[in-house]
C-alpha cells in the first residue's frame, strides 16, 4: 500500500480514497483502505462477535478511534497558540518574579548594611564616651586639690551585678589631706547562699616620703527609711606600707536586692563611706 501512496500515477486517487493511510499522522497511526466501510457496518463496535476485533484493531485504529491524531485536531493550532502564550506568560512572570526578588534582596542587603554601619557608629560613639568618662575619672582620681570625707558609691543594675563573677569594676575616689582613697564595693563569701556585700578602702600617696594616719571609717548602706540604714564602723592605722582597710560584711545580697526592704531603688544600691583622718604624719 505504501508503494501505491508513493506512486505519482495514483497519488491523487489514493489521497482521496485512502487519506489516513497515505498521510501519516503524528504518531504514525494508519488505516486500511476498507476501514470507512468497516466502520459504517459496525466493525468498530468491539462488543460485536460478527468481526474479528483483533484484525480491525490492527488495521483500522484511526477510524475506530483507537489512536489520537494531534495533527488532525481541528483545535490544534488554537491550543498550540494557547500553550505558547501560557509558556511565554510563565516565562515573563518568572522573569518579573526574579527581578522583584533581586530588587527585594538588594533592598534587604542595603538595610542590613545600614544597620551594621549604624551599629558600628553607635559602638564607636559608646567606646569614645567610655574612654572620655574613663579619662575624666582618671584625672579626678589624680587630683587631690578638692577633698571630701564622704564618698557615695552607686551600684546600678544591682540584680545583674550580684550575679556577675569576679570584680564588679566599680569604685569611687576622694582625697583627704593629700592622700587619695579608693572605695571599692565587692561581693564576698559569707553564711548566705548568694554571698554578702563588702566594701574596701584603699589609700595611696604619690609622695615618696613615709606617711601614716589614724583613720576612722564608717560604712553605710543607704535605706529609704533612714532608721533602717546599715552602719558599720572601723578604725585603723593606714600608712605607706598598710594601705588597705577591708570593711566588715555589710549585708546579705538577697536582702539588698529585695525591693520590700528599702535598700534598692531604680535597681540601684548606694553605699556611703565617711573617712575621718587624724594624726597625719609624714608626706
Amino acid at each position: 500500500m505504501q508503494e501505491y501512496c508513493a506512486s505519482k500515477m495514483h497519488f491523487n486517487f489514493l489521497r482521496e480514497t485512502c487519506p489516513y493511510t497515505c498521510q501519516q499522522c503524528h504518531n504514525d497511526c494508519k488505516d486500511n483502505v476498507a476501514c470507512e466501510a468497516i466502520k459504517r457496518i459496525g466493525g468498530c463496535d468491539r462488543t460485536t462477535t460478527r468481526y474479528d476485533w483483533g484484525i480491525i484493531q490492527r488495521w483500522c485504529p484511526r477510524s475506530c478511534g483507537l489512536c489520537k491524531d494531534k495533527n488532525r485536531d481541528p483545535n490544534k493550532k488554537q491550543k498550540e497558540a494557547e500553550d505558547k502564550k501560557k509558556a511565554q506568560d510563565a516565562k515573563k512572570k518568572a522573569a518579573e518574579d526574579a527581578k522583584k526578588k533581586a530588587v527585594e534582596d538588594a533592598r534587604k542587603r542595603d538595610e542590613e548594611a545600614k544597620k551594621k554601619a549604624e551599629g558600628k557608629r553607635k559602638a564607636a560613639e559608646e567606646a569614645k564616651k567610655k574612654a572620655k568618662e574613663g579619662k575624666k575619672k582618671e584625672e579626678k582620681s589624680k587630683n587631690c586639690e578638692s577633698s571630701s570625707d564622704l564618698v557615695y558609691v552607686d551600684m546600678p543594675n544591682f540584680d545583674k551585678l550580684i550575679k556577675q563573677k569576679g570584680d564588679w569594676n566599680i569604685e569611687e575616689t576622694t582625697c583627704i589631706d593629700g592622700i587619695k582613697f579608693r572605695v571599692i564595693p565587692r561581693k564576698t563569701a559569707c553564711g548566705q547562699p548568694d554571698g554578702c556585700l563588702q566594701a574596701a578602702v584603699v589609700a595611696s600617696d604619690d609622695r615618696s616620703a613615709k606617711w601614716a594616719t589614724a583613720a576612722e571609717v564608717t560604712f553605710y548602706v543607704i535605706n529609704s527609711d533612714p532608721l533602717k540604714t546599715i552602719e558599720v564602723g572601723r578604725e585603723a592605722t593606714l600608712s605607706q606600707d598598710a594601705k588597705s582597710l577591708d570593711g566588715d560584711i555589710l549585708a546579705p545580697l538577697d536582702d539588698l536586692v529585695d525591693g520590700n526592704r528599702g535598700f534598692i531603688r531604680d535597681n540601684t544600691v548606694t553605699v556611703l563611706v565617711k573617712i575621718v583622718l587624724s594624726e597625719v604624719k609624714g608626706g
